[in-house]
């Protein structure tokens, strides 16, 4: 028999699991389906540092309930808002915590196709069951999204790999790996190769690594010169974090050129001495060609002009991502087809909501329309309660004229059961 609910989360990061909490807390019944936090713990180098601080980087329940920081005292581990490195492994753990108290009806399979329906949206997933909901928000995070240049895309995986994939590195010990990017995540690998014995070489377009510099102690009147935020300290960085919904007014061409440049894939200042010290770099530089010979690549750069040859086992491409609903393979072809799009980004009402009612984006597919924040843990607190509150007020709609049922898995929920509205 078809299932029938009201919402379906598709995404167990730390966006689908902030809103399931608000969900859950405002009585409105739906089922999530993904596996806790799986980016962070298969995807990203392990022993790396997140950029943002540990007060940027706290996952959304209206309650308050598990905060970082609260998880830590539990754990007995010592925390600072704003100076403390922050492993992806504490900041894995902790989302796992979370899942467990305040998100227990996590149900780890995959969504494989999400369709159009005349109520709703029909979703199958992993294990051929299929359920209709009303509604659907799509938390999916950026690993589908990872984007290769051209003269590696056809390279097959033993021979390259893109950073979304680079959790675990150790196979690579002992051998020249190229590392393809001057961000963020390019630094982490490369650092992440050298703790596990591969001898890295990094390539990038920027003639400089652009590490943040060393935070002095903070005084008085910097509260007024630059007021701190969970994205740092600075005015424009207040706009960011507290003008998402101005933002959201702005013409999309200025939208789309703030996320482009602004608050972007700045390497961390924790690895900065391992790669001085133990990486090779070879920057304001592109890589022209790439051929296989004999089981290595050789490697075309160009570098000020000038062309080198290098010759190396593997690459990670940490070349970023490109936003493109049609490359979420799970969405119907309909669907791809319905959404209206700005830059490759769903374009989305105040309340996260596509052009095909009923079906939501959050994340950083939200960041044209939100800014900038919404590629960071902090925006899931705005995000959550714009969605939730949208959600809410559908339901109470439905309620009105009597098309709802409401019901979350193994406990059923009455029509009539109050629903509170969060926004």
């Amino acid at each position: 028999m078809l299932q029938h609910i009201p919402v379906a989360i598709i995404g167990a990061g730390p966006y689908g699991l902030s809103i399931s909490a608000h969900l859950h807390h405002a009585g409105i019944g739906h089922r999530i389906f993904g596996r806790s936090m799986e980016t962070w713990s298969t995807g990203m180098p392990s022993g790396m540092f997140l950029k943002s601080a540990p007060a940027a980087t706290d996952l959304s329940d209206p309650e308050e309930r598990l905060t970082l920081k609260a998880f830590c005292a539990r754990q007995g581990l010592a925390y600072d808002p704003l100076e403390m490195p922050l492993p992806v492994e504490l900041f894995t753990a902790y989302g796992e915590a979370f899942q467990r108290e305040l998100v227990p009806h996590l149900e780890p399979q995959f969504v494989r196709n999400l369709a159009r329906a005349p109520d709703g949206f029909t979703l199958t997933l992993d294990d051929g069951s299929v359920v209709q909901a009303e509604q659907v928000v799509v938390a999916t995070g950026l690993r589908r999204f990872g984007s290769v240049p051209d003269a590696i895309a056809t390279l097959p995986p033993t021979l390259m790999t893109h950073s979304s994939e680079a959790a675990d590195l150790t196979h690579l010990r002992g051998q020249d790996v190229i590392v393809l990017g001057g961000g963020s995540s390019a630094v982490d690998v490369a650092a992440a190769l050298h703790r596990s014995g591969a001898r890295a070489t990094l390539v990038a377009r920027r003639a400089t690594l652009r590490f943040p510099p060393i935070n002095g102690k903070r005084r008085w009147f910097h509260a007024i010169k630059a007021p701190m935020t969970p994205l740092g300290p600075g005015w424009n960085k207040v706009l960011a974090w507290k003008g998402a919904l101005v933002f959201h007014k702005m013409p999309a061409d200025f939208r789309a050129m703030v996320v482009r440049r602004y608050l972007g894939p700045s390497p961390t200042i924790s690895v900065r001495e391992t790669i001085e010290a133990h990486v090779a770099q070879i920057l304001n530089a592109t890589i022209s060609r790439c051929e296989v010979v004999q089981g290595r690549l050789r490697v075309t750069v160009r570098s000020d002009g000038v062309d080198r040859s290098i010759e190396a086992d593997h690459i990670v491409a940490a070349t970023g991502y490109r936003i493109d609903l049609a490359r979420l393979d799970f969405l119907d072809h309909d669907i791809v087809a319905a959404v209206a799009c700005t830059n490759g980004y769903p374009t989305l009402s105040n309340r996260f909501e596509t052009s095909l009612r009923g079906l939501y984006f959050v994340g950083t597919p939200s960041a044209v329309s939100f800014g900038p924040i919404m590629r960071f843990v902090c925006g899931t607190g705005f995000c959550s309660r714009r969605v939730t509150g949208a959600i809410a007020r559908s339901v109470r709609s439905a309620r009105r004229y009597g098309t709802v049922t409401l019901g979350r898995q193994n406990q059923g929920v009455e029509v009539g059961t109050p629903v509170t509205d969060p926004s």
